[in-house]
């Protein structure tokens, strides 16, 4: 009987943890995204990283506290924010991840800003041919 008490306690404080630490990382990124639209870089680099050490890859929806689906870009936010700081290189690497996870309009447009002759590294990749097979013959040659 103790030991099922202790599973089911353990259980609960697991969900309970995970359940804050889902909600924290939403709130950081909401709380980064505000601080962008009002052009306070360096405090929105802050909630931004912070969100991005729980979770770091972007997407188009992730369920929130109200059950309504709500976006999560935090690498494409975090890129725009070191690029209205002058950090190229930091920017380019977070948009271009931002890209890569869910590609969006605002992560390209901006991407374009850093390098105008920027292209979606998808469209560039290509498919490698697979080798010839060895004949019979070749095979003995060898």
């Amino acid at each position: 009987m103790k030991s099922y008490l202790l599973l089911v306690s353990v259980l609960f404080i697991w969900l309970f943890t995970s359940q804050v630490m889902a909600q924290k990382f939403i709130d950081f990124y909401k709380v980064g995204a505000k601080l962008n639209q009002e052009q306070k870089w360096t405090q929105s680099v802050e909630y931004l990283d912070a969100a991005l050490k729980i979770s770091s890859t972007d997407t188009k929806a992730i369920a929130s506290r109200t059950g309504r689906p709500s976006e999560y870009f935090p690498n494409r936010e975090l890129g725009i924010a070191y690029l209205m700081q002058g950090k190229k290189t930091e920017a380019k690497r977070y948009l271009e991840k931002s890209f890569m996870d869910e590609p969006t309009d605002r992560a390209k447009e901006f991407l374009l800003k850093i390098d105008p002759n920027w292209q979606d590294p998808r469209s560039l990749a290509e498919i490698p041919k697979p080798p010839k097979p060895l004949f019979e013959k070749e095979k003995l040659e060898k």
